[in-house]
């Protein structure tokens, strides 16, 4: 598989679950690539301005699903992947698993539902909980990882940039 095609399948990877398709390009564009490249690099590559590839970086960079440096000496900003960019998709659907489960639970729990559908019901629910634990524990584990790679991203890269806070935070299971 050609460089472009990879990129245009995991493009449409990303379009799939919802994400934009320039991030699902900038995802496949730097896995391909070994060292950090600058937003004037990236753009050039993906064949879109800066303003546009800015849209999609900003809040991969606030989620922790990118990494960001800035040269002092050219005020360029580098990029690199913090390690799997898509942690945030897996949050959401593990987010949609937990609700899904919880409705199928409170429907459960109607004393007044015949046999077949309350039987249906739980079957449901014991699939949908088996996928989301096992969701859960992958998505912990590799959270836990971005966190300990951008804190040493931070402590020990001089120029390294941290990501805002307050917006575009990957959402947290309660």
């Amino acid at each position: 598989m050609e460089i472009n095609q990879f990129i245009n399948e995991v493009s449409d990877a990303y379009e799939q679950v919802g994400r934009p398709i320039l991030e699902g390009r900038l995802v496949a564009l730097l896995l391909t690539v070994a060292e950090p490249q600058t937003l004037g690099e990236l753009a050039t590559a993906l064949e879109v301005s800066k303003s546009a590839l800015l849209k999609v970086v900003r809040p991969m960079v606030e989620r922790g699903d990118l990494k960001r440096w800035r040269e002092p000496k050219t005020r360029q900003h580098s990029i690199a992947l913090a390690g799997p960019a898509y942690i945030h998709d897996l949050r959401l659907h593990l987010i949609s698993g937990r609700r899904v489960l919880g409705a199928v639970r409170a429907l459960l729990a109607q004393p007044d539902l015949d046999k077949p559908v309350r039987e249906r019901l739980f079957q449901h629910a014991q699939v949908v909980e088996a996928a989301t634990s096992a969701l859960e524990k992958i998505v912990h584990t590799v959270e836990e990882q971005q966190i300990q790679d951008l804190q040493r991203h931070l402590e020990q890269d001089w120029d390294a940039l941290p990501p805002r806070k307050g917006r575009g935070r990957a959402p947290r299971l309660t």
